[in-house]
């Protein structure tokens, strides 16, 4: 099976760590985040992992050279930023297996993958999305589902409500070839381009789990994952 890293970010929020640092560079238990991820994946059975790399590109690419995976790993480089969406499709002509798992590059988890792939194989939809209740729904990407686990819509919430219980997405996907004949070559959002012309057009679904899947991208949610692990 493939997976997609998607490593091509600047990491703005977390300044200055990311002034020469990537952000899939920096360290969780003393070790870098994307290795956690490559293993992760690997324990998991997926033997091909592409890499959009971007900012700071050339520095993750040493690392990784530097260091033995039981797998194949190769590299999609952006000349320029492309955005989540643009990152994914850069990647496409690496993929080769008929599904594939999409993590961004500032997400540490624990996830059981085999769990997600039966559950995206028993629904059949284009994707599945792993989501989560919300911590933190002022900045996270909104998921509504309906029974049926059927994505219904994912937004940003304008207004708080104490009594309502919000579902997050995690960032992490497992979809199938066919949503790259939606994704232009150019720079966009998976989230906010994409997703609702899935979501309109096919059917993708919300895979809920209590699993860990953590977002590093602030200095605040970095600093407690590393005190907390």
């Amino acid at each position: 099976m493939d997976a997609i890293i998607l490593a091509g970010g600047v990491g703005s929020r977390l300044l200055p760590l990311t002034m020469t640092t990537p952000k899939p560079l920096l360290k969780i238990n003393n070790l870098p985040l994307i290795h956690h991820q490559i293993n992760l994946l690997i324990n998991h059975g997926v033997d091909n992992i592409v890499i959009s790399v971007g900012y700071l590109g050339e520095k993750i690419i040493e690392y990784l050279s530097e260091h033995s995976y039981n797998c194949s790993i190769t590299f999609a480089m952006e000349n320029e930023p492309l955005g989540t969406g643009g990152g994914i499709k850069n990647c496409e002509k690496q993929i080769e297996s008929r599904s594939f798992i999409v993590i961004y590059g500032d997400i540490y988890t624990n996830l059981n993958l085999n769990l997600l792939r039966k559950y995206h194989k028993q629904k059949k939809g284009i994707g599945s999305i792993v989501v989560h209740k919300s911590t933190h729904p002022k900045d996270s990407d909104i998921v509504k589902i309906n029974d049926d686990d059927l994505v219904t819509e994912i937004y940003r919430p304008t207004k708080i409500s104490e009594n309502e219980r919000y579902i997050s997405k995690s960032s992490i996907y497992l979809l199938n070839k066919a949503v790259f004949k939606y994704m232009p070559y150019y720079k966009h959002s998976f989230e906010f381009d994409i997703l609702p012309i899935l979501i309109d057009k096919e059917k993708i679904y919300g895979y809920y789990t209590d699993e860990l899947a953590y977002d590093i991208g602030t200095m605040k949610r970095y600093d407690y994952i590393n005190n907390n692990k």
